[in-house]
């Protein structure tokens, strides 16, 4: 995670108010990041499907919700092919966005 993606995180949350922006990992299942606006919005969730949790909760609560897709964000470290990927990007075989 860059200082770019949390940048690219707290822009996307510019859109409205009440605001939730979802960065998910490389399956679009679990939440790496997320940011929620006013604080306290949401009961925050974690493990699989936590970003489909995190969704239907803002949208029941009327909040803007915004997806940031980013791969400095999508990292999440569950399993050995995670860290295998992580090895290829720390070695300058992946280029970051």
């Amino acid at each position: 995670m860059s200082v770019e993606d949390v940048r690219a995180l707290l822009r996307a949350a510019l859109g409205g108010d009440p605001a939730v922006v979802v960065a998910p990992d490389r399956k679009r299942e679990n939440t790496i990041a997320l940011l929620v606006r006013p604080p306290g919005l949401l009961k925050f969730q974690f493990g699989h499907d936590s970003v489909a949790a995190h969704m239907t909760q803002a949208q029941q609560r009327g909040a803007n919700v915004f997806i940031l897709e980013r791969r400095g964000l999508q990292l999440d470290l569950d399993g050995p092919e995670d860290i295998a990927k992580l090895r290829l990007e720390l070695s300058g075989r992946i280029l970051p966005n």
